[in-house]
């Protein structure tokens, strides 16, 4: 059950967990290079604050945002090959953040695909309704197993 799909079109959870697998891995390596300065992330401050309700509820719905190919699923991981990769984007990703404070990465910015420009501390908080919007729908289908 673990990398059959549902249905046409939808993700295994093998699929979701290599998706979340790689939205970590790819911000978990972002962040320290925009916060050495390369490139133009210096962040000067929004024009206008993100509209948090806005992406709380984009993010929530099943089908609400679609995938950059970066992040798009490409095998069928088992369980077992999986959980490492998961438990390695993970502790990169704490990493990463834990050697910064909440100003600094309120400091630099990182283009989100479909939010725009966002202070890394908002990218953050970003991911992590993403990871909760994945977690809630594997919830739900898998109460039907």
């Amino acid at each position: 059950e673990f990398t059959k799909s549902p249905e046409e079109g939808r993700w295994s959870i093998s699929e979701v967990g290599e998706h979340l697998y790689l939205t970590q891995w790819n911000i978990a390596r972002a962040i320290p290079v925009i916060l050495s300065g390369r490139g133009n992330a210096l962040f000067t401050g929004y024009t206008t604050e993100p509209n948090y309700r806005m992406i709380k509820v984009t993010l929530m719905k099943p089908t609400g945002v679609k995938h950059p190919p970066a992040v798009a699923p490409l095998s069928k991981y088992s369980f077992e090959e999986l959980l490492p990769l998961l438990n390695k984007s993970e502790a990169k990703l704490e990493e990463t953040i834990s050697k910064n404070t909440k100003e600094n990465l309120m400091k630099y910015k990182m283009e989100h695909p479909y939010f725009g420009d966002l202070h890394l501390f908002d990218f953050i908080w970003v991911m992590g309704m993403h990871e909760n919007s994945h977690l809630a729908a594997l919830k739900k289908r898998t109460k039907a197993f």
